[in-house]
């Protein structure tokens, strides 16, 4: 699938890429990005290298030109989240730049634009905002910018919404379908419990402490999450899910993802030895597990 996206293959139809004054750049509407800096903070939740080639037809480049776009993209009062997590897992600590308007951006500024934008506390869009300030605050710990200013601001800020969701969790597990707009009640007895169950344990599983994921919540948040997708795909088959449906299908399958990753890790497939097995005829075959 990353793949497919970044050699802009067609699908439906509709191609992502575009080129404009040869630069490569993503689309925005129905079937392509929902909004400003979505390819790329996809990429960067699946590790993608920025060296990962992108291509339009005979044109070739990389990820790194993706992320130059989003740079010279930016703009003041715009809703930057996907955007500040892109680019939060792709730069290094002393980036500085220009957009196209001749202003001076660094993820500090992004965070402090972040920080003044008001985003609805009942829609995904406060989820996605909590994304871009959780990853700003992961860039500064893992590039050791000191605990202060923005980047202690931003971190307190995150801790408070992380002590304010868990209090909205519902004792089974779940937050109800207008995502932090109320207190949740019983387990998930809806689609819009599920999708908002499956967002906001994306965010928590990404940003929480060790300490913190280990507790009984996010354990019943995770198994919620799990039930609810199973239920869903033995009602009816994933091909005949609607583009909504699609799109809580796959966060919920990667917040499980990301929190077996954070609890039990994923085990190094590359470091096993290779096994043999005997033949029929007695010989030994070598396996090796990929």
């Amino acid at each position: 699938a990353i793949g497919a996206l970044c050699w802009n293959v067609p699908c439906a139809g509709k191609t992502l890429l575009v080129t404009s004054d040869g630069k490569i750049m993503p689309r925005i509407g129905y079937g392509y990005q929902s909004k400003r800096g979505e390819l790329l903070a996809i990429l960067a939740m699946a590790s993608v290298s920025s060296e990962n080639e992108l291509r339009i037809d005979d044109l070739r480049g990389t990820v790194k030109d993706l992320v130059e776009w989003e740079q010279n993209s930016v703009r003041r009062g715009s809703d930057l989240s996907l955007t500040l997590f892109g680019l939060a897992n792709y730069l290094g600590p002393d980036a500085t730049w220009t957009n196209a308007a001749g202003e001076t951006w660094s993820l500090d500024t992004i965070a402090a634009e972040e920080l003044d934008r008001t985003a609805p506390v009942t829609d995904v869009a406060a989820v996605e905002r909590l994304m871009g300030l959780s990853a700003y605050v992961v860039w500064a710990r893992k590039n050791d910018v000191l605990r202060s200013g923005r980047p202690l601001q931003v971190e307190r800020y995150v801790a408070r919404f992380h002590d304010h969701a868990l209090k909205l969790q519902s004792s089974e597990g779940t937050w109800g379908p207008h995502f932090f707009g109320y207190q949740a009640s019983g387990g998930i007895d809806s689609r819009g419990s599920l999708n908002s169950t499956s967002n906001i344990l994306l965010w928590l599983t990404m940003s929480l402490s060790d300490e913190q994921l280990h507790r009984p919540e996010m354990a019943r948040a995770a198994a919620q999450v799990n039930n609810g997708l199973a239920a869903q795909l033995k009602r009816q088959r994933i091909e005949t899910l609607s583009p909504q449906e699609l799109s809580t299908t796959m966060v919920g399958l990667r917040a499980i993802s990301e929190y077996d990753h954070r609890l039990f890790g994923f085990s190094d497939v590359h470091s096993e030895p290779d096994l043999e097995k005997s033949t029929s005829d007695g010989k030994s075959a070598r396996i090796t597990k990929r």
